[in-house]
């Protein structure tokens, strides 16, 4: 049930019929004045520590009634019910619902603390300064997401802020909020988020920080129509904006008989900006009367003047003007840019349709998605741009902050050196190097799929292939997987993908390999020599010659063999010798020996190669064989 106040007591009102609000009019002081103030009925007590909780769409409304205090969501706010709000007439004819009534001159702080707002209704198009806020002064918003917000207002108007009016050194701050979908509307100084900034130009301390929209922005101009008009803000004069982007479009269709800009992220900039894009269009149908008139238009910016600047970044939106005025000034980039500073900026020649700009590079499609390209422009790749998950932003560079509401993800490094061995009849054994660490992609999920035939160009899930493995993608080293069940003759293809199922993105994959499996034969049993038994080197010991005069000291295995050590006493550690030498040549390997004798304190060293050249070792090796020694023996593996 809605709680008793005087916005909902005026809409009862309106409805009434005469003879019911005659008697209404004398009654509504008193029920006015016996309603209790609604912002006391929200918990909490208004405080940096302990904010009001707004629950509903009623106590929206009635932060009015305390504009300095702190507030924070407690839940998802539909304010669907807002388009059927204060039923107004503006002359005989002229009758609606305006809607929403704005938060006038906020000083306090709303955080939205993930929730969102969705459904707000403002239709005031007579009305300056309109928006969730109407205007700001020192206020603190966070984490707040306006949803398909419908706002219609005159000058001045945006989807969370109307007017930014900082009059002290304390700026007003937006920061990890957003609009998304709708439509915001107005005649002049017109943005997704904010109509218009009047702040301090303050790298530090920007108004705006890690946001974004993506709500379409309206020109309603006609004998009246001015100012700016862009996809984040419609003007902005000496304030700073970080790590931003609008991803609406731009539209108007009408005639004017005063300047107006319009840019895809903001249409007049008097003031600074660092790492942001713009990719909504820029569509104006813009009939210019009187002297002195034009529509300035540009797919980041439609007027820069000078003594400011744009760093590091670009643009992709097309830029349409009909029936322009004269002069009138376009630009992929910007259309008019008054000896201020654009530096390593890019505009897409390509999705503009526009080859020229005052300011920045243009650039082909490709180029404008190449990471080299941003690297030469020296970008902080590290720690604040990124190329995105593949299937994501359509290729060009996004924000590493993770703003709320954000659907794109980085592109995580690919996985390396994909390579695959049989392993038996039926089976490949795979293994792939992973160069991501776990403490920048803790939920990596590592993909494994195979087909019989090549993969498509850019298949983001390969659903259309078989599941060899799905797990971890886990740190940076190398990682495995069996293929069982395989068909010798047949060539089977393979790609690894990188998946992050926080954002539903495959962030990267693989190069593919493709191998002809022909699996290993099973492998016989034979029975061991009595010579030689792997994995021990001879134990003259096990042999049917005189046990007591030649044994083994050390055994030791090693990647491509056997090493073992003996010792021989007598002459008969020839016939060992040669013994040792026929039972290694029955394996499928080779015995390799050094023969050190010890003959009065001096070293002779006897080599032999294979097996089979353990007769001609000379003269040390009888001298070994007679006198006794010690015999290094390595068997090396087929």
């Amino acid at each position: 049930m809605k709680k008793l106040n005087a916005a909902n007591l005026k809409r009862l009102l309106l409805h009434l019929p005469p003879a019911v609000l005659l008697l209404a009019a004398v009654c509504v002081p008193v029920f006015i004045a016996l309603t209790p103030e609604p912002a006391r009925a929200m918990s909490g007590s208004g405080t940096a520590e302990d904010p009001y909780i707004i629950m509903d769409v009623n106590d929206l409304q009635d932060m009015s009634l305390d504009s300095t205090a702190c507030y924070a969501l407690g839940a998802n706010i539909n304010a669907v019910e807002t388009k059927e709000w204060n039923w107004d007439c503006h002359g005989e004819f002229d009758c609606y619902y305006e809607g929403f009534d704005p938060i006038g001159t906020f000083t306090g702080s709303l955080d939205g603390r993930g929730y969102t707002i969705s459904n707000l209704y403002i239709n005031r198009p007579a009305a300056n300064t309109i928006g969730l806020f109407s205007d700001t002064d020192n206020a603190t918003i966070t984490n707040v997401g306006l949803v398909n917000p419908d706002i219609t207002g005159q000058y001045r108007v945006g989807g969370i802020v109307g007017y930014i009016n900082d009059a002290g050194t304390t700026l007003t701050s937006i920061t990890d909020s957003y609009v998304s979908g709708g439509t915001i509307s107005g005649q002049a100084y017109t943005g997704g988020m904010a109509g218009y900034i009047a702040s301090t130009d303050n790298a530090s301390s920007p108004v705006i920080y890690c946001s974004w929209t993506d709500t379409d922005v309206i020109a309603l101009y006609d004998e009246n129509g001015y100012g700016g008009f862009g996809g984040m803000i419609g003007h902005i004069s000496e304030a700073c904006i970080r790590e931003c982007y609008a991803t609406g479009n731009i539209t108007g269709d009408g005639i004017a008989d005063l300047t107006a800009r319009f840019g895809g992220f903001v249409g007049y900039l008097y003031g600074t900006i660092y790492d942001c894009y713009a990719m909504g269009n820029v569509s104006i149908d813009y009939t210019v009367e009187g002297g002195d008139r034009r529509a300035d238009s540009g797919g980041f910016c439609g007027h820069h003047a000078s003594g400011f600047s744009i760093y590091n970044s670009y643009s992709t939106g097309s830029v349409t003007v009909t029936d322009p005025g004269d002069p009138c000034y376009t630009g992929g980039f910007c259309s008019f840019n008054l000896m201020a500073t654009i530096s390593n900026c890019f505009w897409d020649m390509e999705t503009s349709g526009m080859t020229e700009s005052s300011g920045a590079t243009g650039l082909s499609s490709a180029n404008m998605k190449l990471e080299s390209t941003y690297e030469t422009a020296e970008w902080d790749l590290e720690s604040v741009w990124c190329m995105p998950s593949p299937g994501c932003n359509d290729g060009y560079p996004i924000l590493q902050y993770n703003m709320p509401g954000e659907t794109c993800v980085c592109m995580a490094q690919p996985p390396l050196n994909l390579m695959a061995v049989p392993v038996s009849g039926t089976s490949i054994s795979l293994s792939w190097y992973n160069p991501n660490t776990s403490e920048d992609w803790p939920d990596l999920m590592a993909i494994l799929r195979s087909r019989t035939g090549t993969f498509p160009a850019d298949p983001p899930s390969g659903s259309d292939s078989t599941l060899v493995y799905y797990a971890s993608a886990g740190g940076t080293g190398t990682h495995t997987a069996t293929h069982n069940n395989l068909t010798p003759g047949t060539t089977y293809f393979y790609r690894v993908w990188f998946y992050d199922p926080d954002s539903g993105f495959y962030t990267s994959y693989s190069e593919d390999f493709a191998t002809t499996f022909a699996g290993i034969a099973s492998a016989t049993t034979e029975e061991p020599s009595q010579w030689f038994q792997e994995p021990s080197c001879l134990s003259y010991y096990n042999t049917p010659l005189w046990p007591a005069m030649n044994y083994a000291i050390t055994t030791y295995e090693w990647p491509e063999g056997y090493f073992c050590m003996t010792v021989s006493l007598l002459l008969i550690s020839i016939v060992c010798l040669l013994a040792y030498g026929i039972a290694a040549v029955g394996t499928q390997g080779s015995v390799k020996s050094i023969a050190v004798p010890f003959i009065l304190g001096a070293g002779l060293i006897g080599y032999g190669g294979t097996a089979m050249t353990l007769f001609p070792l000379g003269l040390a090796l009888v001298s070994f064989f007679i006198l006794g020694g010690v015999g290094v023996f390595i068997w090396t593996r087929a």
